[in-house]
């Protein structure tokens, strides 16, 4: 008898349901919503303990410290996740003294507390937002991760001043490529007792900010101190200016001759041994541009020599020693050379011919920035190879003369763009290199490249190049943003077997014509748009360790029909599978949310299948597209929708606006919420159960 009254109960409860969901139909509440309003981001925070918490468009986390009590700890530590979800973005609050960010976390936002005594980053923090120095006066030492990729300076002051109680602020990892936000006219201000120091070479956002304002860098046991450029007690001798270094040796700053041929630079100076040519010591520009690499005119009454020729006794060229020495053509580097430094040759625009010495070590960024090179070949030794090195920002023509570049087996690091759009057709890397980033940027004559085992982090190496497949080896761990964005004919790509790796970035793959792809299990992080409108996409594999999938994941990949989410995946990011022609899919046990418009488009789908025990959802999941037509929205119309047995919730919006004929609500269901249904359309949902929990409520 019982078992009869529920099932005319439940019976009833449907009739009920069709009603209210038919009532919700009347498109008044949809109709007035704006399309800023649908995006879920922009929806009320919710609380999590002491957080505050909001989705970004990836399905991820901010979080903002705010605990329901007044009283405040001294000490707090962020958590990496909540719910089950990864936490990606993180408030700094007022009022703690230590604050820890933990491993995991990527984006930390206004650094800028005057209550903050310590802060320690986790390893894979890469964008810190609205960094106030100026306010943090309770620190005394500041360490910025190696992970750390973006800086931005709060604020439009033209000063960006530290303050005096700060005593060391470091830049850790032995590579860096720290990109730098700050007001056009902005410069750096320390104070005498604030040590700067950076663990490797700065970045060249970070050594132009530091240069204009009137810094400079010394090489001190490895690492990199920042100084204030002072004066020097300059002596003549003939044409040439120079002053003595520390250990008595002469360093040549300045040349009022008019030399037209071959400078011959001298060994010694009134008996004192050249061995360096000072930072700007025949800088030919004109003005110092007000931002990086900004192209600016030679001095019209300035130097006029067309090669140089440096003595054995020279080991250092400096920054921006020969910049805009627009009539070289020729330079003779002595044996001597170790380092040629930041700009160093810049915008030399006849140079065309240097051949690197045996003793060389390290190209800094930019340092044949806008030469004309045909071939380039770095000798055995040389372990640097800075951002912009050899970067010709030329018309194409002119830029791709650059044909031909041998890589020494002990170069460790290759910057961004350090060829960008010259000509090279094939790049085998070598067995030294750790580290590569955009190096190869729009050199779209690059076919065939062939990646070296020992290499741990790419970038967006190969952006809009003509390579047709890739193998990635096992020692990457890191896959940048944009790696291969662009790459049109690019249709395969391998992963070791037995790998690291663990991070696939923003637009990865992005416009390729990859067929199919199995990514490996160590993965945990897809970035967004990572397989963007990848056209010819058929066939994914996700690792099993997948937390995450980003916002426009796989975008538009028209002829996917098929895809198995891992049972670990926490969160689908907006948009993710857009326009995609898959069949089913089963939403996983551990899936706690999925971003809006997630299947916008995917007219294919038919079968749908909720394990998750408990997920919310974003705005319009279910839509069919994200327009509206006639002033209504327009709704994924399924075959079927078929719930586990292990389903507990049923969140906001994760059954909106679809379309299906039948519903049954398993009898492990506890909870579902008001707004679950809303504006779908299902004529019967019944319920498979043996109590009446759900008869009373209001639908």
């Amino acid at each position: 008898m019982k078992k009869n009254l529920i099932k005319i109960l439940s019976a009833f409860l449907a009739v009920v349901l069709v009603i209210s969901i038919a009532s919700i139909n009347s498109g008044a509440y949809l109709n007035d919503i704006t399309e800023k309003e649908k995006d879920y981001t922009k929806q009320p925070e919710f609380r999590s303990e002491d957080l505050r918490v909001k989705y970004d468009e990836n399905g991820l986390l901010i979080a903002n410290y705010d605990p329901v009590s007044d009283s405040r700890p001294k000490e707090y530590t962020f958590p990496a996740e909540s719910n089950g979800i990864p936490v990606a973005e993180v408030n700094c609050p007022w009022g703690v003294e230590k604050l820890t960010i933990p491993d995991g976390i990527r984006r930390v936002v206004n650094l800028d507390s005057s209550d903050l005594k310590e802060i320690s980053f986790g390893n894979d923090v890469e964008y810190i937002e609205g960094f106030n120095a100026e306010y943090c006066t309770g620190l005394t030492e500041i360490i910025f991760p190696k992970s750390l990729k973006e800086l931005e300076f709060s604020g439009y002051s033209t000063i960006i001043k530290f303050p005096s109680s700060l005593k060391k602020i470091k830049f850790s990892g032995e590579y860096q490529t720290l990109k730098l936000n700050y007001s056009e006219d902005a410069v750096i201000e320390f104070s005498e007792e604030t040590k700067v120091v950076f663990e490797g070479r700065p970045s060249y956002d970070m050594w132009f900010l530091l240069n204009k304002s009137g810094y400079k860098l010394a090489e001190r046991g490895g690492e990199f101190v920042c100084v204030k450029d002072e004066d020097k007690q300059e002596k003549t001798c003939g044409d040439f200016k120079y002053y003595l270094d520390e250990n008595g040796c002469a360093v040549i700053s300045g040349y009022t001759g008019s030399e037209e041929n071959l400078l011959n630079i001298p060994a010694e100076l009134d008996g004192y041994t050249v061995v360096k040519i000072s930072d700007g010591a025949f800088d030919n520009r004109a003005e110092f541009p007000s931002r990086p690499l900004d192209e600016v005119s030679a001095k019209e009454d300035g130097f006029s020599f067309k090669g140089v020729s440096l003595p054995s006794t020279v080991t250092e060229i400096g920054d921006c020693a020969f910049a805009y020495c627009e009539s070289l053509e020729k330079i003779n580097l002595s044996e001597s050379v170790e380092t040629i430094g930041y700009s160093a040759f810049e915008s030399c625009k006849s140079l065309s011919d240097v051949t690197f010495p045996k003793s060389l070590k390290a190209i800094c960024d930019a340092a044949f920035y806008s030469c004309s090179f045909d071939a380039v070949s770095l000798p055995y030794g040389t372990e640097y190879v800075g951002s912009y090195s050899f970067t010709n920002p030329l018309p194409s023509d002119e830029s791709e003369k650059l044909k031909k570049i041998e890589l020494a087996d002990t170069i460790k690091f290759i910057g961004d763009e350090a060829f960008a759009g010259s000509g090279v057709t094939e790049i085998a890397t070598p067995q030294s290199l750790e580290y590569l980033g955009s190096a190869f940027w729009n050199c779209r004559s690059l076919k065939t490249v062939t990646l070296n085992d020992g290499l741990k982090e790419i970038g967006a190496a190969f952006f809009d190049t003509s390579i047709e497949k890739l193998r990635i080896p096992s020692s990457v761990v890191k896959i940048g943003s944009e790696m291969c964005w662009g790459c049109n004919l690019l249709r395969e790509v391998s992963f070791a077997e037995i790998g690291k790796l663990k991070y696939i970035g923003d637009r990865a793959f992005r416009s390729t014509r990859i067929k199919n792809i199995e990514i490996p299990d160590t993965v945990e992080y897809i970035g967004k748009e990572a397989f963007y409108y990848c056209s010819s996409l058929s066939s994914v594999i996700l690792p099993s360790g997948l937390k995450n999938l980003g916002a426009s994941c796989f975008y538009r990949c028209r002829k996917l029909d098929l895809i198995v989410l891992p049972e670990g995946l926490a969160s689908i990011g907006e948009k993710c599978f857009q326009y995609t022609s898959i069949e089913e899919i089963t939403l996983p046990k551990n899936l706690k949310y999925i971003s809006g418009h997630t299947f916008v488009g995917c007219k294919n789908l038919a079968d749908v299948t909720l394990n998750s025990k408990s997920c919310e959802a974003g705005y319009g999941v279910w839509l069919l597209q994200d327009v509206l037509e006639n002033g209504k929205n327009v709704k994924l119309s399924v075959r079927s929708v078929t719930m586990g047995e292990d389903v507990e919730y049923l969140g906001q919006y994760l059954l909106s606006d679809i379309i299906t004929e039948k519903i049954t609500i398993e009898q492990n269901v506890k909870s579902i919420h008001a707004k679950c249904f809303e504006d779908a359309e299902i004529n019967e949902i019944y319920f498979n159960s043996n109590d009446c929990r759900f008869v009373d409520c209001e639908v």
